[in-house]
């Protein structure tokens, strides 16, 4: 549980499974969930970052999300790590995947499964690549306890303006509501436009400014059984080969510098 004493805009988030057993051979589905709940006076527009945002399924199971541990020595389990590769001249822009609108007082869920995280459909029993890494520190016989990372923000939000009503489930006939929009709208930060948004993304707010996220319920236990899922051997062997090939080039490239720093010289 939380202390709030602010009346600023913040968000609880609770973690919740209607399972209690994780099967680790992947015959059985198995999900958790992340439910968020916005505390303000009027909606708001959130930008959630792709590679750090833990509340996200694609997130919440690495190690930027879901803190699990085992249940009796209370030793963290080690989860997987998403390396995230940034183009040159990367930019935080609002898209589909990365905008979340928040309204005050209505939960947004967001469904965590241990099967593939992927557009990739597989059938039941399959060998599931993701599962697999997500489950490897798990054991048969282990009871688990999951919570959510505390001390978390949104690095970048604003209150939702009128001419958001087009893109969210927003009743644009409230009048009152949309009354509540304009006035957010008014007092909030001023450094940063919808037409900025839109060509140049968004930025990073400062530490005091960003949405704060508080953590409430107790987590989730969970106790593991049977074998864990193995990798074929014609994956390992491909992983091998392509992490040779990785090691092989930067080798070359290093020693192609090296030769270029003599030359100079």
């Amino acid at each position: 549980m939380f202390a709030k004493a602010s009346s600023d805009p913040y968000i609880t988030a609770v973690l919740t499974s209607e399972q209690q057993i994780l099967d680790l051979s992947g015959k059985q589905p198995f999900t958790l969930s992340i439910t968020l709940t916005l505390h303000a006076s009027a909606p708001i527009l959130c930008y959630t970052s792709p590679d750090s945002t833990f509340f996200l399924p694609r997130n919440a199971l690495t190690d930027v999300g879901i803190i699990f541990r085992d249940h009796h020595t209370k030793e963290e389990i080690k989860t997987c790590h998403i390396d995230s590769c940034k183009t040159p001249g990367y930019s935080r822009t609002l898209t589909e995947k990365s905008r979340l609108y928040l309204h005050p007082e209505r939960p947004v869920v967001f469904v965590v499964p241990f099967t593939v995280n992927s557009d990739k459909k597989r059938e039941r029993g399959d060998f599931d690549p993701w599962f697999a890494s997500v489950t490897s520190g798990f054991g048969d016989g282990g009871v688990y306890e999951a919570e959510l990372p505390m001390y978390r923000t949104i690095d970048w939000w604003r209150y939702a303006k009128p001419s958001d009503l087009h893109d969210t489930s927003i009743d644009s006939a409230d009048a009152s509501l949309t009354a509540r929009i304009r006035s957010a709208t008014d007092v909030v930060m001023q450094w940063w436009t919808g037409d900025a948004e839109t060509r140049y993304g968004v930025p990073v707010l400062p530490r005091d400014k960003q949405l704060p996220i508080y953590i409430d319920g107790e987590g989730v236990l969970l106790s593991c059984v049977g074998e864990n899922m193995v990798w074929p051997d014609e994956l390992l062997e491909k992983q091998r080969v392509n992490r040779e090939r990785r090691d092989g080039e930067e080798r070359r490239k290093a020693e192609e510098k090296r030769r270029g720093r003599e030359g100079r010289e």
